[in-house]
């Protein structure tokens, strides 16, 4: 699940979303390609610094609504940063998505992050 793209991409807009349909049919293709792709990997990793409740709810509804399954584990926010850091720093990173409380981590590393364009997912500027 490690290096899965479209799973993060495909969780990524569905968490901008809110877990809400996008707008307009060429948005609705471009995400049913999307979703196609995270399921051809076989699922994502989540890493959250939200309560394990939230956690299991937006992996389950994603899996429920789009068919990707998907995993969680929940630290708090500083341990969190501190193991995604050193996971990608000892390129081993086996999270498709971080979810923290703080941006502390994409503001020091933003190229461990993939590019999200408004004009792809409706509610990014949201």
């Amino acid at each position: 699940m490690a290096d899965g793209f479209w799973a993060r991409i495909a969780l990524s807009g569905a968490l901008l979303a809110g877990a809400a349909s996008v707008a307009g049919a060429q948005a609705q293709e471009f995400d049913a390609a999307r979703i196609a792709a995270a399921r051809a990997e076989g699922g994502f990793f989540l890493y959250g610094s939200i309560s394990e409740g939230q956690l299991k709810t937006l992996v389950t509804a994603f899996d429920k609504k789009f068919g990707v399954k998907g995993d969680f584990i929940r630290l708090a926010s500083g341990p969190l940063s501190q193991r995604y850091a050193a996971n990608n720093e000892g390129g081993a990173n086996d999270a498709d998505i971080l979810l923290d409380s703080t941006p502390q981590v994409y503001e020091l590393h933003p190229e461990w992050f993939a590019k999200i364009d408004p004009k792809e997912i409706t509610n990014a500027a949201r």
